[in-house]
């Protein structure tokens, strides 16, 4: 199943606490892309509320929060996930009337 992870700093973190440890998270956030787990990576942008966008491939949402949950940032209480289960949208028919011939 696909999931969609949002990230977000825990309240009144220290940035260097963060800083330290951002090489190891983009080292996590690798593997777990090559392995298959992380799909996709992005930043959030043009608001003021940073963090990570992922996008996940796991067996269920207590699978991903877990593999989230040993992530460097999450280890050291730095970050949250809000984790969300997507599916494809299915309901173009009911939206899209055929063009007349």
């Amino acid at each position: 199943m696909q999931l969609l992870a949002l990230s977000k700093p825990a309240p009144s973190i220290d940035p260097e606490d963060l800083a330290g440890l951002i090489p190891s998270e983009a080292h996590h956030v690798w593997q777990h892309y090559l392995e298959g787990f992380v799909r996709h990576a992005y930043f959030r942008t043009g608001r003021d509320d940073p963090g990570a966008v992922l996008i996940l491939e796991a067996d269920s949402v207590d699978h991903a929060t877990a593999v989230l949950d040993a992530m460097p940032l999450r280890r050291a209480g730095l970050i949250t996930f809000e984790v969300i289960p997507i599916g494809p949208f299915v309901l173009w028919d009911a939206l899209v009337t055929p063009p007349a011939a």
